[in-house]
């Protein structure tokens, strides 16, 4: 039996600003946009065809207005779970979110768990860290 990543969701308050984030700064590519009026989602992912997409939502879809409310907050305060992304060109994948703009919070590191890696933040206030393994 094998089991993988289908797709992990990402809010965002912002989603063209977001998407513009993981289609330049990251290189990911705009699979389907659907839109529902509300309930509406931009899913991206590799275009290579590599398991596990990111589906961007708003924290406000599907919960009442208080918990969406509250989502937003920690959403901007930068308290909701981290993304980690995963290369195998780590210095590439730095070079093109620099280049892109994108917010560094962490240039790329040595860390003594084995892998080097950076970090940066999506415009919505999500921590993403892209890591490549020590050779």
């Amino acid at each position: 039996m094998t089991i993988n990543l289908q797709f992990t969701t990402v809010l965002s308050d912002d989603i063209p600003a977001s998407t513009a984030f993981y289609r330049d700064a990251l290189g990911f590519s705009v699979l389907t946009e659907v839109n529902y009026g509300e309930f509406s989602w931009v899913t991206l992912g590799s275009e290579a065809g590599a398991p596990g997409q990111i589906v961007l939502t708003s924290p406000r879809v599907g919960v009442s207005a208080e918990d969406g409310e509250t989502l937003s907050r920690l959403l901007a305060a930068g308290s909701l779970p981290q993304l980690v992304l995963a290369t195998d060109d780590l210095d590439a994948a730095y070079q093109r979110a620099v280049d892109a703009g994108a917010e560094i919070v962490q240039d790329v590191l040595e860390q003594d768990y084995g892998v080097r890696d950076f970090a940066l933040r999506d415009p919505a206030g999500t921590a993403v860290r892209v890591q490549q393994p020590k050779a």
